[in-house]
């Protein structure tokens, strides 16, 4: 039987939380919990170069050389096979979608039974260097049943042409997102910095405050800070709970304070080495902002505050005694929320069960994954 772990909320009502999901109690600031790391998005692309040169088709001749022109035609057969499939029918598996992905011409739901998450597959590509194919998951939500059924689908729609794990023989991880849940602790009294930062960007609702901040790191070739950033941020810490209530669901934690922190890299990683792959916190800095320094905990809330519109020198000198450099709020601070030896301990894709069957299936022999698969874990 799963152990839940009984936590306080700020106005006296108790949440449940799953021992096993719990990953350090904070102990500079009573009440507060960090949950264990889970894989959020990840997203595959692929080229099928491997299935394209095994294939044997009458429209697609085997002994025909693997050329840009022919992998088009591939691709063009099975995008046709999954238009015609897609039906607005609820309990149809592939209905055409309303979200929209900048590089591709058309996005499909693939709806699950056993599953709320959504992948969402993104094909053909408008532009020649652009893979033709982006498969969109959610690992956490999906987990290793929700990947069986996916595949089961998959082959159901264009296995023929396609197998599920002859995709994977040369994808690609095009993105992977490490989310950390804070509990007890409130967006506007978590301080995030790291020396790179190149851009911030937040919301704020206008009556509840503060939302979601997006943090960009400097990287070669940047433009101008007063630039839009077409690329979603290396960073994003957002109120998971107001999130939650928004969508309609009732917030997992109840009247907890819930703060999420998602980490996004784009590391183009074959789906096959994707255990060699680490969630990367260097640099950051992860500090809840009250109660330290000696100073008393409302200080610390209107100077950080004014930080965050002023910047750092003007707040300092606005609020005497506070840290006019990023350094000092370091040195002033508790240790960080988050450390990156606690992170590396935590071996997040090492035992997600999720990234264990991708990792399996996409290091298959060819002639075994370009067969339809059965859908047991091997």
């Amino acid at each position: 039987m799963p152990v839940n772990w009984m936590i306080a909320g700020p106005d006296g009502s108790f949440a449940k939380v799953p021992l096993q999901k719990l990953a350090v109690t904070i102990q500079t600031t009573p009440g507060a919990f960090a949950l264990r790391p889970v894989i959020d998005s990840i997203h595959l692309t692929s080229r099928a170069k491997k299935a394209h040169e095994m294939l044997t088709d009458g429209s697609l001749p085997k002994q025909l050389p693997p050329s840009m022109y022919y992998l088009m035609a591939y691709w063009a057969a099975i995008w046709s096979k999954l238009q015609l499939a897609a039906q607005p029918d609820k309990s149809h598996p592939i209905k055409r979608s309303t979200r929209r992905v900048l590089r591709y011409r058309y996005t499909f739901d693939l709806h699950l039974q056993n599953s709320k998450s959504r992948p969402l597959l993104c094909l053909p590509a408008k532009y020649g260097n652009t893979p033709p194919m982006l498969l969109m998951l959610n690992a956490d939500q999906l987990g290793p049943a929700g990947l069986i059924e996916l595949e089961q689908v998959w082959n159901g729609l264009v296995g023929d042409l396609l197998p599920f794990r002859g995709l994977l023989l040369d994808a690609r991880v095009s993105r992977l997102d490490t989310a950390i849940d804070i509990l007890n602790v409130s967006l506007p009294d978590l301080f995030l910095h790291h020396d790179k930062i190149w851009k911030v960007w937040a919301v704020h609702h206008p009556t509840s405050g503060l939302q979601t901040i997006q943090y960009y790191l400097v990287k070669q070739n940047q433009k101008s800070p007063f630039s839009n950033p077409k690329k979603r941020s290396d960073l994003i810490v957002y109120d998971k709970r107001s999130e939650q209530l928004d969508h309609g669901k009732d917030p997992r934690y109840g009247s907890l304070p819930h703060t999420r922190i998602e980490r996004s890299q784009n590391p183009t990683t074959l789906v096959r080495n994707i255990l060699s792959l680490k969630p990367n916190f260097d640099g950051w800095t992860i500090v809840r902002v009250d109660g330290f320094g000696g100073k008393p905990q409302d200080d610390w809330r209107r100077f950080i505050d004014s930080l965050r519109s002023r910047g750092i020198a003007a707040a300092g000198s606005l609020h005497k005694g506070m840290p006019t450099l990023p350094v000092q709020i370091d040195s002033m601070g508790p240790q960080d929320l988050i450390v990156p030896e606690l992170l590396e301990s935590w071996d997040v894709l090492g035992t997600s069960k999720f990234i264990q069957t991708l990792a399996t299936w996409a290091n298959l022999p060819s002639e075994v994954a370009m067969a339809t698969s059965d859908t047991g874990l091997l």
